[in-house]
């Protein structure tokens, strides 16, 4: 018996999807869309279909991060396009997808790059205030903060001073 294929349109660019592609990260919007139509197998979308090309790369099994930037649309910066790949992962509710491209866990490579240029030449240490599983740390050099991230912590542990001569 021939593998099952499911025609997926996107503003009319054809995508061919298997069960194995289907069921990659379900349940989500295709199992439930052909797994209760009655045999349907085909389904028309009017979403973008360049994002539509990279979630097919991510639903057959292919690490799509760090975005090359051939797979950037030219209408779309690097921001952008992790902020709509994240609402269409929720329009297809693909859960693995969309806690890949959460904020807190985005490659930097998503993230625009720092400019050397615009960063200070010393760092003090930063100041920390935040509940144990996210810390929001601001760097200052003179009074200014000149930057902030917020990071998870994986182990918050004391330092301790160990004396170098016994």
């Amino acid at each position: 018996m021939p593998p099952k294929e499911y025609n997926v349109v996107v503003r009319g660019e054809r995508f061919i999807l298997s069960d194995e592609q289907l069921n990659f990260d379900a349940p989500n919007y295709f199992t439930e869309l052909f797994g209760t139509q009655g045999g349907t197998r085909e389904t028309f979308l009017y979403r973008d279909p360049k994002l539509f090309q990279i979630i097919e790369g991510y639903l057959s099994g292919y690490e799509i991060f760090p975005l090359p930037d051939s797979a950037i649309p030219s209408y779309m910066s690097r921001e952008t396009i992790s902020k709509n790949l994240l609402v269409d992962a929720r329009f297809y509710r693909l859960s693995r997808l969309v806690d890949k491209l959460d904020p807190a866990n985005l490659p930097q490579s998503l993230s625009p790059p720092l400019d050397p240029a615009n960063l200070p030449q010393s760092l003090s240490p930063p100041l920390v205030s935040a509940p144990m599983d996210a810390v929001n740390a601001i760097w200052f050099t003179d009074p200014d903060p000149i930057a902030r991230w917020k990071i998870k912590m994986v182990c918050l542990c004391p330092w301790t001073e160990i004396p170098l001569h016994g």
